[in-house]
C-alpha cells in the first residue's frame, strides 16, 4: 500500500494583526514596592521627627530581599521589638521589627543620656523599654499605612521571634529594610515583612502607592475603632519631692497631699478633658467640666 503525500485542503488562516498583538505585561508588584522605598523612609523620618524631638533624624532605605520565612532569623535582629499587623479590610498580615539597638537607645535618652550605646547589648529588652518599643513600632505602622494607603491594627507582639511565628517558614515574604541614623551612634535596622502573595494586593497596578478609592474619614463609632480599648488616666495628685526626701521614705512616713482642682484625664499624655473629683455611688468619681478636641 502507498500513501499520497499530505498536503493542505484548504487555505491556512490569515489573522488579523491585532489578534497576534502580544499581550502587554502589567508591571510586576515588586518592582512598584521598590519604587516606593524612599517614600516610605521619609514618612517614617518624619514619624520618628515628632516622636523623638529630633529636627532631621536619618532614615535610609537599604533594599528589599526576597526569601523564605523560615530564614527571617538572618536579617532580623535577635534583640528586637516584633509585632504582627493586620491590614484593616483584607486578610494580609505583616510583620514589623524594630531592632533594639533603637529602643535601647531611646531608653537612655529618655533618663537624660545621649543615645549612644557602648559595649554588648543585653539578651533581652527590659521591661521599662515595653512602652517605647511599642511607640516605635507604632510610628513604623503609621508611616508604612501612609504609604500603601491602608490602616493597620496590631494582632500580636513579642520579642522572640520564634514565640510570634508570623508565617509558615516556607512562606515567600518580602523583606523591606531601613536603617535608622542619629541619635543612634551606629545605625538600627527596621524591618518590614510582608507575604510575597499579597504585596500585589498592597501596591496599586498603576504604580501609584494609596488608596484605591476615595475614602470617607473615619468615625469613633466604626469598627474597628469602637471596640478599641484605650488606657484613660486621671491624674488626682502631681508632686515634686527633692531626692533626700524621697531616700528619707518609710513605712509610716505622712506625706501632705492637694488634689488639684481640675483634674486632667490623658490618653498616652495628650490631654483630652478635665474635670472634678467627687463621688458616686460611694465610689471616687470624676465629673467631666472641660473637653478638648484631640
Amino acid at each position: 500500500m502507498q500513501f499520497e503525500p499530505l498536503r493542505a485542503v484548504a487555505r491556512a488562516a490569515d489573522h488579523a494583526a491585532i489578534l497576534c498583538r502580544p499581550t502587554v505585561a502589567k508591571p510586576a508588584p515588586l518592582p512598584r514596592l521598590q519604587a516606593q522605598h524612599g517614600r516610605l523612609a521619609r514618612r517614617l523620618a518624619e514619624q520618628l521627627a515628632g516622636l523623638l524631638a529630633v529636627d532631621e533624624p536619618q532614615v535610609r532605605a537599604t533594599g528589599i530581599e526576597e526569601i523564605v520565612a523560615g530564614d527571617l532569623g538572618t536579617i532580623v535582629s535577635p534583640l528586637a521589638a516584633n509585632a504582627v499587623w493586620s491590614v484593616v479590610g483584607t486578610p494580609h498580615r505583616l510583620l514589623i521589627s524594630v531592632e533594639g539597638r533603637a529602643v535601647l537607645a531611646e531608653l537612655d535618652r529618655a533618663f537624660g543620656g545621649t543615645g549612644e550605646l557602648d559595649g554588648p547589648l543585653p539578651s533581652a529588652l527590659p521591661l521599662s523599654a515595653d512602652r517605647l518599643a511599642d511607640r516605635l513600632e507604632n510610628a513604623v505602622a503609621q508611616a508604612l499605612g501612609d504609604t500603601l494607603g491602608c490602616l493597620l491594627a496590631t494582632a500580636a507582639r513579642d520579642t522572640s521571634l520564634a514565640v510570634l511565628a508570623p508565617f509558615a517558614a516556607d512562606r515567600p515574604v518580602v523583606a523591606i529594610g531601613c536603617e535608622l541614623g542619629r541619635p543612634w551612634k551606629q545605625a538600627a535596622r527596621v524591618t518590614i515583612v510582608v507575604p510575597a502573595d499579597a504585596v500585589a494586593d498592597l501596591v496599586a497596578d498603576d504604580g501609584v502607592v494609596g488608596p484605591r478609592a476615595a475614602r470617607q474619614p473615619a468615625s469613633p463609632l466604626d469598627q474597628p475603632f469602637a471596640d478599641l480599648p484605650l488606657a484613660l488616666s486621671a491624674t488626682l495628685v502631681d508632686m515634686h519631692l527633692p531626692i533626700s526626701r524621697l531616700a528619707a521614705l518609710l513605712p509610716g512616713t505622712v506625706l501632705p497631699v492637694a488634689i488639684a482642682r481640675a483634674v486632667p484625664l490623658a490618653i498616652e499624655g495628650t490631654v483630652i478633658a478635665r474635670g472634678t473629683v467627687g463621688e458616686l455611688d460611694d465610689q471616687v468619681a470624676v465629673q467631666i467640666s472641660h473637653t478638648f478636641q484631640v
